[in-house]
């Protein structure tokens, strides 16, 4: 997900045991990272099918990755091997947004022992 730089996030989670009795873990704050803040982005979102839209993603070093779409059952509906070059990448996501049904949609890129998701809304 991208959040503007600095960004401070709260998660907790509830626990339920078998038994019933549940519980609150304790608050944890996440900042976001400078460097991956919007280092991926989809444009424009949300888009209207079978209109043009792109990924922009921001590498720190060259090498392969591979771009999937899914919907929210996490179902793949696109797969696309891409190189990555230094710095930011342009991809198309039009061959996707023309065949996919309107909703929301996870993107994520992954190469180079990392992965970043962003969600994508078809209209």
């Amino acid at each position: 997900m991208n959040y503007d730089p600095g960004t401070v996030l709260y998660y907790r989670v509830m626990v339920t045991e078998q038994s019933g009795y549940s519980y609150y873990s304790r608050v944890i704050a996440v900042k976001s990272n400078k460097s991956e803040a919007a280092s991926l982005r989809i444009i424009p979102n949300p888009v209207k099918a079978g209109l043009p839209a792109r990924v922009e993603i921001m590498a720190s070093a060259p090498g392969p990755a591979i771009l999937r779409v899914a919907d929210l059952a996490g179902r793949q509906v696109f797969l696309k091997k891409l190189t990555l070059k230094n710095g930011v990448n342009q991809i198309s996501l039009t061959e996707t947004t023309g065949v996919v049904p309107a909703g929301l949609y996870f993107v994520s890129v992954s190469g180079n022992d990392k992965e970043q998701v962003a969600r994508l809304l078809v209209q």
